[in-house]
């Protein structure tokens, strides 16, 4: 439903960042969005700062074996 309804939204602020080449764009979140990363990812999220969260539901040694670098990681 996030990728249905929310980043829709955010598709024109995504364009102007991409428009002047900011190479962070932040996802910052006080919850487990794991399920929701590979949608952020697609939508031009290049970096996450989870914040508050339980560090077993995010794992940030997965996340990073899963997108690489591709994801910047803050926190963890």
């Amino acid at each position: 439903m996030y990728g249905e309804f929310m980043l829709p939204h955010l598709e024109p602020v995504f364009e102007v960042l991409n428009r002047y080449r900011v190479e962070n764009i932040i996802e910052r979140t006080y919850a487990n969005t794991r399920v929701l990363l590979p949608s952020l990812v697609k939508a031009g999220i290049t970096c996450l700062w989870a914040c508050e969260t339980d560090p077993q539901a995010m794992d940030f040694l997965a996340i990073r074996k899963e997108f690489g670098r591709q994801l910047r990681l803050i926190g963890g």
